[in-house]
């Protein structure tokens, strides 16, 4: 075992000039008791000792106070046998700070540590490239937040709100000197009713800070929630909480990002609102086309049952013998072309009454609306009203459902019929007006006054003792849907007349 003096002599003997005098590095050697045994050039240079006059004290006085202890402790465990790199401040021969990067190494010598090499690398022109790289990062960062659209808190490691920018101000209302210095559970946007919500997913949130697989990741999922400005208006937001770590990749800060969703949910509801209203027409639809079905039903009987009693009436003059071969056949044709009427009123009944796919298709008006006054007419026949038809001389076509153009043209039919009473008349006209395909229908029944007039097409309007309202209003909304508009002029007293046009079919 060698004594500290002949370690000391040994180093002080042993050529490390050979090895370091030309490095660029700071390098230094000592005994395990502090004592310099060399110095490069480079080290001489730095801090103007030489290597009669450096011990570690003399280290240790050029290091700032705030890191005093650090050498000490990096050289004792170096004098134990293991490495350390470090970095430490110190003063140069001009009393300015320098950032080194320190590296202790063991000297061993027979399995023996006889003492420590310190290599010493000046990093202060790196450090203040880095500190200037970091803060303009930290002040990126801040702009990004502050002009951010969505309202931002940032948390320290306390969960104390330590930043708000102006967008939650703007959106929310509370001033910065209102949040900042707050525990986020205080924050005072947070609805009272809400705050173990927002605990609950804090805690969720800081249970898988850092997701060591990207199925934990995805649990990390945004939160629905409310929150409320100074005023108390409530607004619907969606939050997340997002870890910011810094460069030594721990956690520095907590960002809370809100969203404000309120426009979202309300158009949501509105097309909530919407899909409903567009099912219950339909349903309405259907249940009117279906009482417009049973309603005719009464007329169509009445107008089977004329050519079933013409056929039975010839049928029994058929029974006499006396009958001649002339006079039966005209009996036998008479009731066979009565038979075909009644097939053809009923074949036109079953054709309106059946349900039908939707399908929009190219209309010739003028056939539609034969078939649609085959239909109407046994009802006003029942009721002695006179249907007077005028038709244009040209093929006029529209696009649109055929089901539909029957079911609303025909409910306003109706209604002009039942708007009558005793004798009266409906007219119906196609004509092309302004370029629109134009059908006007026009009865000579009551007529409404002006507050009947603006209600008319709404729902449970009615102007009949047994009526819903709902039939005008489903023949508005099966126009309309073709891209059709309506006109109503009425005069108590002298009837009413609606005019339908419809875009031509190019």
């Amino acid at each position: 075992m060698r004594t500290s003096t002949d370690v000391h002599q040994f180093l002080s003997t042993y050529p490390f000039g050979f090895l370091f005098d030309h490095h660029t590095e700071a390098v230094c050697v000592m005994d395990p008791l502090g004592n310099l045994c060399y110095v490069n050039p480079s080290a001489t240079h730095w801090f103007g000792i030489h290597n009669n006059e450096w011990s570690l004290t003399h280290f240790q006085d050029r290091i700032v106070p705030d890191e005093i202890e650090t050498f000490p402790y990096y050289f004792k465990r170096a004098v134990l046998g293991e490495s350390s790199e470090f970095e430490i401040t110190v003063h140069n021969e001009s009393n300015q700070e320098v950032e080194l990067l320190v590296k202790a190494v063991p000297l061993e010598l027979d399995g023996q540590t006889v003492g420590v090499t310190i290599y010493m690398r000046d990093i202060t022109a790196l450090k203040k490239k880095e500190a200037e790289a970091l803060h303009s990062s930290r002040e990126l960062c801040k702009s990004f937040i502050e002009h951010n659209r969505d309202p931002i808190m940032l948390l320290d490691l306390e969960f104390t709100i330590v930043f708000a920018n102006s967008a939650f101000s703007r959106l929310l209302g509370w001033s910065k000197s209102s949040l900042e210095g707050f525990h986020i559970l205080q924050c005072p946007s947070i609805p009272p009713n809400l705050v173990k919500q927002m605990s609950d997913y804090f805690q969720h949130v800081i249970a898988f800070e850092k997701p060591a697989h990207a199925e934990d990741a995805a649990r990390l999922e945004l939160l629905d929630t409310i929150r409320i400005t100074d005023a108390g208006q409530e607004y619907q937001m969606i939050l997340s909480i997002t870890p910011i770590y810094d460069a030594s990749g721990h956690i520095c800060n907590w960002a809370v990002h809100l969203r404000n969703n309120t426009d979202k949910m309300v158009l949501e509801k509105q097309l909530e609102q919407l899909l409903f209203e567009q099912q219950l027409n339909t349903e309405l639809e259907k249940i009117e086309h279906l009482q417009t079905v049973s309603h005719l039903a009464a007329s169509i009987s009445h107008e089977v049952r004329n050519p079933l009693t013409v056929t039975r009436g010839f049928i029994q003059l058929l029974r006499d013998p006396a009958l001649s071969q002339g006079k039966k056949l005209m009996y036998i044709d008479l009731s066979l072309k009565e038979l075909d009427r009644a097939e053809h009123i009923i074949s036109d009944y079953l054709t309106f009454a059946k349900p039908s796919m939707e399908s929009d298709v190219s209309l010739n008006v003028n056939k539609e609306l034969d078939y649609i006054i085959q239909v109407i007419h046994p009802f006003a026949s029942m009721r002695n009203i006179a249907l007077h038809i005028k038709k244009a001389n040209q093929e006029l076509h529209i696009w649109g459902d055929r089901q539909k153009l029957h079911q609303a043209l025909i409910n306003l039919m109706k209604n002009g019929i039942e708007a009558i009473e005793g004798n009266g008349d409906l007219m119906i006209t196609l004509q092309v007006i302004d370029g629109n395909i134009t059908i006007i229908i026009e009865d000579t029944g009551n007529g409404m006054d002006q507050e009947q007039l603006q209600s008319l097409g709404t729902p449970f309007f009615t102007t009949k003792e047994k009526g819903t309202g709902l039939g005008t209003m489903v023949a508005f909304s099966l126009i309309r849907a073709m891209q059709g508009e309506i006109d109503v002029k009425s005069e108590c007293g002298k009837g009413t007349r609606f005019t339908i046009s419809f875009p031509p079919l190019s």
